[in-house]
């Protein structure tokens, strides 16, 4: 895959988790659209910055005195969405809306609401009705993730290919594919063959190995060819593109659940941890401190997200706002 092989998209897909972009009132109500935002913003931080302000507030953004003429479009039951609890969300570079539910598929598209459920009798239906992850790679291909593997979306046989029953967490667009990472997996999508490749394992199979501790959750760009890779329970890995090896590189918290994790402009690493506040490393995973509410102003040490904006780590809280 070569040096330097990380390239964004050309347009920022979103795959944020429920609550961070929408708000649920009611189990018949569940999404709130706001439009020159929601779907029309491609500033990525100030995106998840915003997101994060709203939900801290609640449900509703205070617009009196703003002059910028906002919108809102409810998403429900009513209208056509499958299920009320969004686990999954991706904007598309099409401008299309794709809603992943406990109970089926969802395409939001020039105010169309498209739902796609698994059946035992179309092979080339969604693989199960949980949607667990959607991303969106450079050419353009929507990728949606289900307990029961990982499948392509053909546009224009408008149906699905199943191309690994293996469950997939995240994904990161590379310049000659897309990475997914899965229980104790790496795969990669390669364009040129169009076919998915089984990459490696973080740690061999065997009988002690438990796959789900090594989920990958989160797969971040870093310079030279390397990926951090950050797991469910068993740390921060580094990932080279070219050797396929992995080496140790956040590993001070054994066996903890990983939350959020953020990596600064400045090559500095955020991570949360269940209830456990917000740990800091430098550029080499040493670390330069821990902050919870008993040695800090942190106001809650179950921080679900983090973000970096104009130099400042924004912490976003289960009970205890934005910090």
């Amino acid at each position: 895959m070569g040096q330097n092989a990380y390239k964004m998209p050309p347009i920022p897909s979103k795959d944020i988790r429920f609550g961070q972009i929408w708000t649920q009132k009611t189990s018949n109500h569940a999404f709130f659209e706001i439009k020159d935002v929601f779907l029309h913003q491609t500033n990525d931080i100030m995106y998840r910055i915003l997101i994060l302000i709203i939900t801290s507030l609640g449900a509703f953004l205070n617009l009196s005195g703003n002059n910028v003429p906002y919108s809102y479009t409810q998403l429900s039951l009513d209208k056509g969405l499958s299920q009320a609890s969004a686990q999954a969300i991706l904007l598309d570079s099409q401008g299309n809306l794709w809603i992943g539910t406990r109970n089926g598929l969802n395409l939001y598209a020039q105010q169309k609401m498209t739902n796609y459920y698994h059946s035992l009798e179309d092979r080339h239906s969604i693989p199960d009705n949980q949607i667990i992850h959607l991303a969106e790679d450079s050419l353009g291909n929507i990728w949606i993730s289900t307990p029961q593997g990982l499948t392509l979306y053909n546009k224009e046989k408008e149906h699905f290919e199943i191309l690994t029953r293996g469950r997939v967490q995240s994904s990161l667009c590379v310049e000659e594919g897309i990475l997914f990472g899965g229980d104790n997996a790496i795969y990669f999508y390669n364009y040129q063959t169009r076919q998915l490749e089984h990459r490696t394992h973080l740690q061999p199979e065997g009988p002690q190995t438990r796959p789900i501790q090594y989920r990958v959750e989160k797969m971040i760009p870093m310079e030279n060819g390397k990926v951090m890779v950050a797991t469910r329970r068993k740390g921060v890995f580094v990932y080279h593109l070219e050797s396929g090896q992995f080496e140790p590189y956040i590993t001070d918290h054994p066996n903890a659940l990983l939350i959020a994790i953020c990596r600064t402009s400045d090559h500095r690493v955020f991570a949360s941890f269940y209830a456990k506040g917000v740990h800091h490393y430098d550029s080499q995973g040493k670390k330069l401190g821990s902050y919870t509410t008993d040695n800090s102003p942190l106001t809650n040490n179950y921080v679900m997200d983090l973000i970096e904006y104009k130099g400042k780590v924004w912490l976003g809280t289960d009970g205890g706002g934005i910090n």
